[in-house]
């Protein structure tokens, strides 16, 4: 991926996200929570970890307003969510003071490369939303507008080695097929236009997808549906 991409990728992000120092004084604050795609074919597909470089230059570039909040979280697979959460960094206000919001922004890219635990077990949009962005947003103490930034290559895989977690097992089980990957996968894009996708129209919250070219994220139906929701991007967004 050439870094002109990426500048124009970060262009289009900031005209999306209204988090520059512009806003104006009696403007409403908003949440920023910050997607990483930490899945197994990320390996393939960003071993440069690009991804997290471009979400570092998102937080220089956009948190400069003091009373909004950001947020990081990862996507992984569903039993390895479980066991070990998704939070990458948890929701914190960015001070209105220079010095305060310096160590704010070093806590938050420290975070990509401390908290990570490199490449994880599979890609669960399912529980991503479930467990992690929903759970975040029902925490709040407001109600406050929200934007997801998520990077990833788009794939729903939720195969974690050898386990696969028994929601998906039960939804095939009695198929003619048998409980293949691809009817496993089926199963969970299933569930995450039946059960998540609602939830995320009536959110308000605005989803901006990020997709890494250099793999088949452009054509992923997870990521179509999630650009197609009222309030966010209107499409994918390739680096």
């Amino acid at each position: 991926m050439s870094w002109t991409r990426t500048i124009a990728a970060i262009a289009l992000l900031s005209a999306l996200i209204p988090l520059t120092a512009g806003r104006a004084a009696g403007d409403a604050p908003i949440d920023v929570i910050f997607v990483t795609d930490d899945s197994p074919s990320m390996g393939r597909n960003d071993p440069a970890g690009v991804r997290t470089r471009l979400m570092k230059a998102l937080c220089d570039l956009l948190l400069h307003r003091g009373g909004d909040r950001v947020a990081v979280l990862r996507l992984g697979g569903a039993l390895e969510s479980e066991e070990s959460g998704l939070e990458v960094f948890p929701l914190r206000e960015v001070p209105a003071a220079v010095a305060e919001k310096s160590k704010l922004l070093f806590d938050v890219k420290a975070a990509f490369d401390s908290r990570l635990p490199g490449f994880g077990r599979g890609s669960d949009f399912n529980r991503l939303f479930e467990t992690g962005v929903f759970k975040l947003l029902r925490e709040r103490a407001d109600t406050r507008k929200a934007f997801v930034v998520l990077v990833t290559d788009g794939a729903m895989d939720v195969i974690e080695g050898d386990r696969v977690h028994g929601d998906y097992r039960k939804a095939v089980e009695g198929q003619a097929g048998g409980m293949t990957r691809e009817a496993l996968n089926d199963a969970a894009l299933r569930r995450f236009r039946t059960a998540v996708l609602p939830i995320l129209e009536e959110s308000g919250i605005s989803l901006i997808p990020v997709a890494l070219r250099m793999s088949p994220a452009a054509g992923s139906a997870v990521l179509s549906d999630l650009a197609a929701l009222k309030g966010g991007s209107d499409r994918v967004i390739e680096l």
